[in-house]
């Protein structure tokens, strides 16, 4: 992950705490959008369609630029 991707990645920390509280996102277009390319450039696929694989892809995303 480079140091853009694990930036926009790191965004994602509010997003996931509200997932796992909620069961809800909100993601703004542009990000989403940002969010959906660094997807495709780590894993060759855009982001999922459905909601909990969405979930998941997000969460993967954000521990990720943890690690």
């Amino acid at each position: 992950m480079t140091p853009e991707q694990k930036e926009i990645c790191l965004q994602l920390k509010e997003t996931v705490e509200r997932i796992n509280r909620t069961g809800t996102y909100s993601l703004s277009a542009e990000y989403y959008a940002k969010l959906n390319e660094v997807h495709r450039q780590l894993y060759g696929q855009p982001l999922p369609g459905c909601r909990s694989c969405m979930f998941d892809a997000l969460k993967r995303l954000y521990r990720e630029a943890n690690a």
